[in-house]
């Protein structure tokens, strides 16, 4: 797979599960020097947890460990950001 990416700066986290997962806040580095693309990939069956649910007619996406655990993550080299020579 081949795919051309771009990175905004500053950069910014967009993470639906939110900021603390129960470790503390995460952050973003404010001068990142380099850049890694990645994407996980789950095989079929999916796996319980990673499921979506119908509750209500609202449809809920269950998340937990087991996505972590079945999931194969495929990731780029480093690339390092141009910088302003100025």
């Amino acid at each position: 797979m081949t795919v051309e990416t771009s990175v905004d700066l500053p950069a910014t986290r967009n993470q639906p599960f939110g900021d603390d997962l129960g470790h503390g806040k995460i952050t973003l580095p404010k001068e990142p020097v380099a850049v890694r693309f990645c994407v996980g990939v789950v095989a079929s069956p999916i796996p319980p947890a990673m499921r979506l649910e119908e509750t209500g007619g609202d449809l809920t996406f269950a998340h937990g460990n087991a996505g972590h655990d079945a999931q194969h993550l495929f990731c780029s080299a480093s690339k390092s950001l141009a910088t302003d020579p100025a």
